[in-house]
């Protein structure tokens, strides 16, 4: 691979991770020990990681609900790591102000930070409709990022995009500008949000928007205990967050978010026709943290949000996901690039930089789900990559 994303790649480790009954576990890290190289799985369970040389790694397989994994894999090999559950102790009685007041404690260790740092993604952005992808975009960027509002800015490094060519019978879609939600994650905000802004629980004052629980405390292989607490929208608000917030419970550090946004997130979409109805309620999301630092930055986001259309009588459901991927920290500050905004739109971003065939043929860092994989295929047979087509 080109030494300006990851470390030349010339041989591979793929595998599968389950629990303890064999259920794939998505969203899982899997590194290789001594290095800073590594991947998460994919929706299934899947990950696959490129190697220099086909010497033997130590793997290292972590997520906040099970115990840690050190695992001997070589190269070549196809290995299925199962996991066992981490210890968790429930509370004897739900504690809602010890949920609030390490929300409160989070939130104060992320405001007094405000730490500006740069770092080198992966984001991978794919829409679909019942079994066929419509539309694939695959970017490498160089971020401006800070621990409260997450990528400030940022620059194409690498980048392919395709969509489907449809006939006159069939309309096509896609999300104008999906890519801001996971570049534009916002860790807390300093002030609270406006009617029409997306929030989550880091904010002041949250005791007037939502109320917490603690739903247990799982206790780390290393000791470390981490409370999973429970956030509900107290009131009704246009756009909410609803799951679970994972905190550190000595250092006050975010491992983990988990749950739903909630409510028209304000979503523009591209059509060849003026669109009769389109409804969103929300998305899902992920985020995995890495501590750096002392600090906890997002190592992997992952969104997916369905939109129902109907068009003259014609109704499809359409499922986007959005996959953030960093792989690449510094201290150094890069203050070149564009401005993160909601104004822009994916594909005409992404139309300005040449297709390279062969560099996507070598860089992979996220397997793609079994789907995925097959429409890759099929764009590359068709020549969809680096061609826009509209109705």
């Amino acid at each position: 691979m080109s030494s300006l994303y990851l470390n030349a790649q010339n041989y591979n480790i793929s595998g599968k991770v389950t629990d303890s009954l064999g259920v794939p576990v998505p969203f899982v890290s899997v590194g290789i020990e001594g290095s800073h190289e590594g991947t998460f799985t994919n929706e299934n369970g899947e990950f696959s990681i490129n190697l220099e040389n086909k010497t033997p790694v130590v793997l290292t397989v972590s997520h906040i609900a099970y115990k840690k994994q050190r695992v001997e894999a070589p190269s070549g090999e196809y290995v299925v790591i199962k996991l066992s559950e981490a210890r968790i102790m429930l509370q004897e009685v739900t504690v809602s102000r010890m949920g609030l007041n390490f929300i409160k404690k989070a939130f104060e260790k992320i405001i007094e930070s405000g730490k500006k740092y740069s770092a080198k993604g992966f984001y991978r952005q794919i829409t679909g409709e019942s079994n066929e992808v419509t539309n694939i975009i695959e970017c490498y960027y160089s971020l401006n990022m800070n621990t409260i509002s997450n990528a400030e800015r940022y620059r194409i490094l690498n980048g392919r995009y395709g969509v489907v060519k449809r006939d006159s019978s069939n309309f096509s879609f896609n999300i104008n500008n999906f890519k801001y939600y996971p570049l534009g994650f916002s860790n807390a905000k300093k002030a609270i949000p406006g009617v029409n802004t997306i929030f989550f629980p880091m904010i002041p004052n949250v005791e007037e928007f939502y109320s917490f629980s603690v739903a247990g405390i799982i206790r780390q292989e290393d000791e470390r205990e981490i409370l999973k607490i429970r956030c509900s929208p107290e009131q009704k608000l246009p756009v909410a967050f609803e799951g679970y917030y994972y905190i550190d419970k000595k250092t006050f550090n975010i491992e983990r978010i988990e749950g739903e946004v909630i409510g028209e997130i304000g979503l523009s979409f591209s059509d060849t026709e003026k669109m009769l109805k389109s409804h969103n309620n929300g998305f899902s999301i992920v985020v995995s943290y890495k501590e750096i630092d002392g600090y906890a930055i997002p190592g992997y986001i992952h969104m997916k949000t369905v939109v129902n259309v109907s068009l003259k009588g014609e109704n499809k459901e359409f499922k986007t996901t959005g996959t953030l991927f960093f792989f690449e920290y510094s201290d150094k500050v890069n203050r070149k690039g564009v401005k993160n905004s909601i104004k822009t739109h994916d594909f005409k971003e992404i139309s300005k930089v040449k297709y390279d065939p062969v560099f996507w043929k070598e860089n992979n860092p996220v397997k793609y789900t079994t789907g995925e994989e097959e429409a890759v295929r099929i764009y590359d047979k068709n020549n969809y990559f680096g061609t826009y087509f509209k109705d």
